[in-house]
């Protein structure tokens, strides 16, 4: 092949021009013979810079590489290779799949800089998360008291500090379920024993309730009896549901014996508070980071997604795939979106952007996106969009999102088979 290209079919040259890779072939000489459209943007290189030029020349980046190694030595003739390298002079990462030819040798390759950088995107969020988590763990480790967390609403233990284990005589976090709390022998003033369903904690669970500094007598297995001090709070995500509830003991026995202590009571009681309020101050700046971050990584799929689907010869088969991974994703990005919700609505920084709104095609999303909840439950979403001006002034994002979650509740809560309609009009 010689730096014409003449000689190539044209419908072969129309495919490799219209190719999404780079393409270049090199004699075996090792001096380039033909470049594609694609090469030239990725390598910022035009043809006639590098039609005729040496390989090595020409991307300096590959010498001493493995595609420089592989390919100078004899019994390398044959070999198809695949691998990455990083090019200095234009800054990017590419991978690069190449191969023999009866006149040489031709290689693919594709720029994928930002899937790198998703990846230390990654590493960073893992190194952040780990160091939220020592930091909260530090918190309860430091809390003086028992601390247990326990999960809704069977009741099973999460987490159980060292403290608990030692003002109970029992390791913490060994309990699975609310009726096996009849271990903790608890009892009221009346010396009648604590129900297991009486206990802070499970009262937390069940009904949300904020029990602080609820007095109860205790006895460990080896017969020491002790006063507790017990706080207790349910843990809630950003609908209100209890996902757990957290529950702060203090063995006050000593200090129960003399009336000049209660006034010390009363501070430890604060100080559960402040402590607990500490806990839930992590567990926000925790979900804040998880969910910022969480988001970056989807941002260059969602790039290569729109990329792939104006590709004009992707087969209808691939192109519904990639419709599907689309929708996912977006959804993806939404659920994170309310994670991120709840800690700037927590930290009093919720943002919203006033521009004019038209209602109509938030409906139709929200309806497409749902398409598939509905038909599982055999239920029919009908439409009337009857309003001649859909058009209002609001904030995109809140009111799809409004919409979201009256839809959903009503395919969740609605009867299957049932229908469920939406209807707009202007007074």
């Amino acid at each position: 092949m010689n730096t014409t290209e003449a000689e190539s079919p044209p419908d072969l040259l129309s495919i490799i021009e219209g190719m999404s890779d780079g393409f270049c072939a090199v004699d075996r000489q090792w001096r380039l013979v033909y470049v594609n459209g694609r090469a030239e943007k990725i390598t910022h290189q035009s043809k006639a810079e590098l039609l005729g030029e040496l390989i090595w020349n020409a991307f300096p980046d590959t010498i001493g590489s493995v595609f420089y190694q592989h390919y100078h030595r004899k019994e390398a003739d044959n070999l198809k290779l695949r691998f990455e390298i990083y090019c200095s002079s234009i800054n990017a990462w590419l991978e690069v799949r190449s191969m023999p030819s009866p006149f040489g040798l031709a290689f693919y390759f594709q720029d994928v800089t930002e899937q790198h950088r998703s990846v230390e995107n990654v590493k960073d969020l893992n190194d952040q998360l780990f160091a939220e988590r020592a930091y909260l763990d530090s918190i309860l480790l430091h809390i003086p008291g028992g601390v247990v967390i326990c999960e809704a609403p069977g009741g099973r233990v999460l987490y159980g500090n060292e403290r608990i284990q030692e003002i109970f005589g029992r390791p913490g976090a060994t309990t699975n379920t609310l009726p096996e709390y009849t271990r903790w022998e608890g009892f009221h003033p009346d010396g009648t024993m604590y129900d297991p369903h009486e206990w802070p904690l499970a009262r937390s669970l069940a009904t949300g309730e904020i029990v602080c500094g609820e007095e109860i007598r205790a006895r460990q297995p080896n017969g020491r009896e002790m006063v507790l001090l017990v706080s207790s709070s349910p843990i809630r995500d950003k609908d209100g549901r209890i996902l757990a509830a957290i529950v702060i003991d203090h063995d006050i026995s000593d200090r129960h014996k003399s009336a000049g202590e209660l006034r010390t009571m009363a501070a430890l009681e604060g100080q559960a508070r402040q402590s607990a309020e500490a806990a839930n101050k992590a567990k926000d700046r925790f979900i804040a980071v998880l969910s910022h971050e969480l988001r970056t990584p989807l941002t260059p799929v969602l790039l290569a997604l729109t990329s792939l689907e104006s590709y004009a010869q992707l087969p209808a088969e691939a192109r519904e795939d990639l419709v599907m991974m689309r929708r996912n994703v977006e959804l993806e990005m939404r659920l994170i979106d309310d994670l991120l919700d709840v800690s700037r609505i927590t930290s009093g920084k919720m943002r919203v952007d006033l521009q004019p709104v038209g209602i109509h095609p938030l409906i139709q999303n929200v309806t497409d996106m749902l398409g598939e909840m509905a038909e599982a439950k055999g239920q029919n979403v009908k439409l009337e969009l009857n309003a001649t001006n859909d058009e209002i002034s609001g904030d995109g994002a809140r009111i799809q999102q409004v919409l979201w979650n009256v839809m959903q509740n009503a395919i969740r809560f609605g009867l299957n088979k049932s229908e469920i309609t939406i209807r707009t009009s202007n007074p």
